[in-house]
């Protein structure tokens, strides 16, 4: 949404990422959804597209809860060459192999203050077809408000299915979106990070979309860690 604004505009990207101060790059990954927007840099964007700031907020808001509630079913896969299955993603024809299926990655998901950050899926993984039906999608974590569990960089796969005490889950509200520990408390239910150097908040209001089941950490020589997170399992208090 925000790259077809920029586009409506007449500003060719290149300009405009020169008057937000930003590099060709960053504004890239703000469009795509790899860089949070923060408030600061949503009210610049919004004098740029001469928007008033809560209009560029609500538009980008009902984009993010659309994009955010989107089934994996954006792959395009395709089993017209025998037994052989492909997805597409933004062109790219990737071969699904036997007995996995496709799990689409979004952008990034904010471990810190929340935020909005999305995308259309912009890359894949797979995994088995053994998780009782539940859509899958992932992210990308930004932030340090889930370490050490959770680093910055780490891919989250997240089931849609319903949360428990002390799980990982991916919350949105009005759009705006975190990555955080669901936690029943005497008080009420709260948002919680691993980091303690982070405060809980009210989940009052946050719809919870999905409960992780995986995470992926890419290590320097880019093999791929992975964790799995069974249906039943939490984290402690």
């Amino acid at each position: 949404m925000l790259g077809d604004l920029i586009d409506q505009s007449g500003y060719e990207r290149k300009e405009f990422a020169r008057l937000l101060g930003v590099s060709d790059d960053i504004l890239s990954n703000l469009c795509r959804g790899v860089t949070r927007i923060t408030t600061l840099r949503r009210e610049k964007i919004a004098h740029l597209l001469k928007m008033g700031d809560d209009d560029l907020r609500d538009t980008l808001r009902k984009a993010a809860a659309g994009i955010s509630s989107r089934r994996p079913s954006v792959l395009e896969v395709r089993s017209d060459k025998g037994p052989l299955s492909t997805v597409n993603i933004r062109g790219k024809i990737i071969v699904v192999p036997k007995g996995m299926v496709p799990v689409p990655i979004y952008g990034s998901v904010p471990a810190g203050t929340p935020g909005q950050s999305f995308s259309d899926a912009i890359d894949v993984e797979f995994m088995p077809e053994m998780n009782g039906g539940f859509e899958r999608w992932g992210r990308w974590v930004v932030g340090d408000s889930m370490t050490e569990e959770f680093r910055n960089g780490d891919i989250v796969i997240f089931e849609g299915r319903r949360a428990f005490n002390n799980q990982a889950v991916y919350a949105i509200k009005d759009g705006d979106e975190c990555f955080k520990i669901y936690r029943e408390t005497p008080e009420g239910a709260v948002l919680a990070p691993l980091n303690d150097c982070y405060e809980p908040f009210s989940a009052e209001g946050w719809d919870i979309l999905g409960v992780i089941c995986e995470r992926i950490r890419v290590r320097q020589d880019g093999r791929k860690n992975r964790e799995e997170y069974p249906p039943n399992f939490q984290f402690r208090p």
